[in-house]
């Protein structure tokens, strides 16, 4: 079929240009599962081979985030899953420390208040 041809014809071109690891990085991170009968897709998983910056503020991750996550909602509404990303890894943490940041310094403005005013 085409689609065939299609996957043949590009593991060709990317072999022949010196990146055959998109070929079998492509293999391993996008594929399904059937069920024991074969009736039935159990599981699949899909990779995108995208180029994040190596650092990044709070807001660069949060938005990388975002961007994918609409991708996510816009092309595939009803499968639902998740995106993983080793940049979330660190986004996860950058955002509870910047929550704790912020209540750390409102509350000591509380307190100081209080201590001004008692």
């Amino acid at each position: 079929d085409k689609f065939s041809a299609y996957m043949k014809s590009r593991e060709h071109v990317l072999s022949n240009a010196g990146r055959s690891y998109e070929v079998s990085l492509g293999k391993q991170l996008t594929g399904y599962r059937l069920s024991a009968d074969k009736s039935a897709l159990h599981f699949a998983w899909v990779s995108f081979n995208v180029t994040y910056p190596s650092q990044n503020s709070v807001e660069q991750a949060n938005g990388w985030y975002t961007r994918w996550e609409n991708f996510r909602k816009k092309h595939v509404p009803t499968v639902g899953g998740y995106q993983t990303a080793r940049l979330y890894n660190f986004m996860v943490t950058q955002n509870e420390m910047m929550k704790a940041a912020t209540s750390g310094a409102l509350l000591s403005l509380v307190i100081a208040f209080l201590v001004l005013v008692l």
